[in-house]
Formats: C-alpha cells, sequence, structure tokens
C-alpha cells in the first residue's frame, strides 16, 4: 500500500517537471513574452524619436529590453536583438523607400544585424544591467562610421533634444546623452529583478547622484549671450535622380 502511494505521489510531480521541460524555451527561442517585449522596446524607442517630442520612451524602451535580455543565452540575445532592431530601423528607416525600396532592404538588414550583434555582448544577469547601455553606445559610436562612412540616422540620442539627459551633450556629445537615458531604465529593471540587493541600490543612487550633479553644471545658461547668423542650403529635386543628373539651380533654391 505505501509503494501504492509513493507511486501515485511521484507520477504527478514527473509530469509536471516533464510539463516544465516542455514549456521552457528552445535553444534559440527567448519565449513569446519576452519576444513580444523585445519588439515593443523597439517600437517605443523609434516612437520617441523626431519629429515626435517623447524623450521618456528610450528608458522605458530600454527597461523592456533589459527584462527580455535577463537569463538568456547568446543565442536567444540574437534572435531577440534582431527582433528588436527591426521594430527600431523599420520604422526610424522607412522613408529610405523613398529612394529605392532595395536601398532600404540593403540598410535595415546592416542596421538589424549590427544590433544583434551587440545584444550579444550584454551580460544577462540582472547584476550587470550597465552592460545593456554600453553595447548600445558602442554600436552608436560605430554606426557613426559604418556602413557608407558613417549612417547616424536615425540616432537614439535624437529622441533626447528636450529631454533631462541632453544637457549632457556638451561634455560627452551623443553618445553620453544615449548612455544616460538606456542607463536610467536598464537600471530600473535590474534593481526589481535583484530584488533590491542593497549593493545594487547603492550603486544605483551613486550613479544617479554623479550624473543629476553633471547635468546640472553642464546645464547652460538661458539668458542669450550673443547672435550667431547661419545660412542653411535644404537639397531639392525630385528623389531617385542622380547628383551628376541634377540642375545645381533646381537643388539650391
Amino acid at each position: 500500500m505505501a509503494s501504492g502511494q509513493a507511486a501515485s505521489v511521484g507520477a504527478p510531480e514527473r509530469a509536471t517537471a516533464s510539463d516544465r521541460q516542455a514549456a521552457k524555451p528552445g535553444r534559440w527561442w527567448p519565449g513569446e513574452a519576452r519576444l513580444l517585449a523585445a519588439a515593443v522596446s523597439g517600437a517605443a524607442i523609434a516612437a520617441g524619436m523626431p519629429p515626435r517630442s517623447a524623450w521618456y520612451l528610450l528608458p522605458l524602451g530600454t527597461a523592456l529590453l533589459t527584462w527580455a535580455l535577463l537569463g538568456g543565452s547568446w543565442r536567444q540575445r540574437a534572435v531577440q536583438g534582431v527582433v528588436t532592431g527591426a521594430a527600431f530601423f523599420s520604422l526610424t528607416l522607412s522613408w529610405l523607400t523613398g529612394f529605392h525600396p532595395a536601398g532600404f532592404a540593403g540598410v535595415l538588414v546592416i542596421e538589424v544585424v549590427l544590433f544583434a550583434a551587440a545584444m550579444v555582448l550584454v551580460d544577462p544577469c540582472p547584476g550587470r544591467w550597465w552592460t545593456v547601455p554600453a553595447p548600445l553606445v558602442v554600436l552608436e559610436a560605430l554606426r557613426a562610421r559604418f556602413p557608407f562612412g558613417g549612417f547616424p540616422i536615425p540616432g537614439m540620442a535624437l529622441g533626447q533634444l528636450d529631454g533631462p539627459f541632453s544637457p549632457a551633450a556638451p561634455l560627452g556629445g551623443a553618445l553620453l546623452v544615449l548612455g544616460l537615458g538606456a542607463a536610467a531604465g536598464a537600471a530600473v529593471t535590474g534593481v526589481a529583478a535583484g530584488g533590491r540587493r542593497p549593493r545594487a541600490l547603492v550603486i544605483v543612487g551613486a550613479l544617479a547622484a554623479g550624473a543629476t550633479a553633471g547635468l546640472v553644471i553642464a546645464r547652460p545658461e538661458e539668458a542669450p549671450v550673443g547672435r550667431l547668423q547661419v545660412a542653411l542650403v535644404q537639397g531639392g529635386g525630385p528623389r531617385g535622380i542622380p547628383a551628376v543628373a541634377s540642375d545645381p539651380d533646381t537643388v539650391t533654391e
């Protein structure tokens, strides 16, 4: 009787473990929830880009991306990087279709591959949340030089023009602005996922205090200090026409 009871108790436990194994994401498959978070993160960051003004979408998108990458293998992070990069660049590079659809597809593939490679560098441990904004900064620095000698449009820092991180631009340019905005979102996820460990809270608090002090110091004075005359030239003419076949007078009108 006892052995029969033990068998009846052990069977459901083995079945439950088998169910968990079957429901576990595959070697490349991160799971539906994390893939959805990766896609939403890319779309959120893109939604904060000009001509819209929503600086807070960069920290929000980075927070979602950080959560999506937690605990994932390098293969899963690569897949999530493809999903996030495709969501971001397909929206922010869609204007390239006005020049040539094949050109848009080619640039999109290059940018998505670069984004996926950057996500492979992320450490998926909650305490290493800073490894999410760091590859994003490296990615933006690379995109300023490759492909085609630099293709920084669209840079993720462009959505921070009216945000609280923009005063950091005189100190470190667009890369520092991007790093601060992305770190703000990644830190929230890292602290939340890390169980509020005192060490994590102290590190995040110290970084926040240091960043705040730097932004206050770097913030320019609002009083005018002089006038500057500039000349802007906007290219004209129908799209898709080579420069050698364009009328210079039409272009510079």
